[in-house]
């Protein structure tokens, strides 16, 4: 049996007790029991396309990725001055920064595969630009700097990266970089 309470407002005429006709009816004939299987079907279904269902990684990584790469880094010619500082931060779903690029006399481009250079006018914090296009593979963060530049930045390890300047004379050499405090 239905019991309403008195301080729900209803009487016992007209309208409300077809309501709890009604009601008391529809509970004895089993319409208080909530059928489950619907339920359990979807449970099912979802467990099954999980995986299908997982985001897939886009062009700018995944979070724990472009993690690896946010931080201030700076590489140096063999003359002790910067040729380079690049400044990356992760965000919850891209990699956000500046690159600052000295002027440099690489000698022979065909033998500097090992990325040994000279800065004529090192890298100042001054001329940094914003980089675009930018993309996480793995461990290659490939962009572009708003002037167009390309660049490959591959981790070597934690705090140590290898930098490369595809479509460039020095597309095979590789400079290396470090993660630092400016």
């Amino acid at each position: 049996m239905l019991l309403i309470p008195a301080w729900a407002g209803l009487t016992a005429c007209g309208k409300d007790n077809e309501m709890k006709r009604y009601l008391s009816a529809h509970l004895r004939s089993g319409g208080s029991t909530i059928n489950l299987w619907p339920l359990l079907f979807c449970v099912v279904l979802l467990g099954i396309s999980s995986p299908v269902l997982r985001p897939q990684n886009d062009a700018s990584g995944s979070f724990n990725n472009r993690a690896a790469f946010a931080g201030m880094w700076k590489g140096e010619c063999q003359d002790g001055k910067p040729f380079v500082f690049l400044t990356l931060r992760s965000t919850s779903s891209a990699i956000e920064g500046t690159i600052s690029l000295g002027n440099v006399d690489l000698g022979n481009s065909t033998g500097n595969k090992g990325g040994s250079c000279t800065a004529t006018t090192p890298a100042s914090h001054d001329h940094s630009m914003s980089i675009k296009n930018v993309a996480v593979d793995g461990q290659k963060l490939t962009f572009e700097s708003s002037r167009g530049t390309q660049v490959e930045m591959i981790l070597a390890s934690e705090d140590t990266a290898k930098l490369r300047f595809p479509g460039t004379p020095m597309e095979d050499a590789s400079f290396e970089i470090h993660k630092t405090t400016f």
